[in-house]
């Protein structure tokens, strides 16, 4: 495998709250996916629920709605024994 030059930056993607908001000032992103963003949010408790509710633009019942694809989402690689 060749080097990498030296002036090679390798590209960080953004973190999950700023991708949000970012897609929320351009292109929306839709409920159910700013849901599921939020949800997978919820996992870090440097942050209030609330906050991340705001932040996302989603309502406890939005989180309600889509909870069961996003434990569907997170199980989808378990492998059952």
């Amino acid at each position: 495998m060749a080097a990498l030059p030296a002036a090679f930056t390798p590209i960080r993607p953004l973190p999950l709250q700023l991708r949000t908001q970012t897609a929320a000032a351009g292109t929306p992103l839709p409920r159910k996916h700013r849901a599921l963003v939020a949800l997978y949010m919820l996992e870090d408790p440097r942050q209030s629920r609330e906050e991340i509710l705001r932040l996302n633009n989603v309502s406890e019942i939005d989180l309600a709605e889509y909870e069961e694809e996003w434990l569907r989402l997170r199980c989808r690689h378990v492998v059952a024994v």
